[in-house]
């Protein structure tokens, strides 16, 4: 039941483009949220919401350091959204294996 909450926040998180750019760029390294805003072209306070937003998800942690916090894509998290996604391709292989039986019998 928690994994379904947390994957409901996941794929609410991933359905804003500007949340996929902010994790885009996070997957390349770190950034203070002030650099992410310079390179949305967005806000601080628009960026900072979505970051939180991200955060919530748990696709985000952030850490201090000095004066500066950082953004951080949380790697651990994708496991989980990938063994949900891993069951589709299996789907549509069994569909696409019955659909070729289908079309085979209808050859003979």
């Amino acid at each position: 039941m928690e994994s379904d909450k947390r994957l409901d926040l996941v794929f609410q998180a991933l359905a804003d483009r500007n949340r996929r750019q902010i994790l885009s760029l996070l997957s390349e390294r770190k950034y203070p949220v002030s650099e992410l805003a310079e390179e949305l072209n967005a806000a601080l306070a628009s960026v900072s919401k979505h970051v939180s937003y991200l955060e919530r998800s748990g696709l985000v942690y952030k850490e201090r350091s000095g004066r500066r916090i950082f953004c951080n894509l949380n790697r651990d998290s994708w496991f989980e959204v990938s063994a949900f996604m891993s069951q589709f391709p299996r789907f549509w292989q069994t569909r696409l294996d019955e659909l070729e039986s289908f079309i085979e019998e209808q050859k003979e």
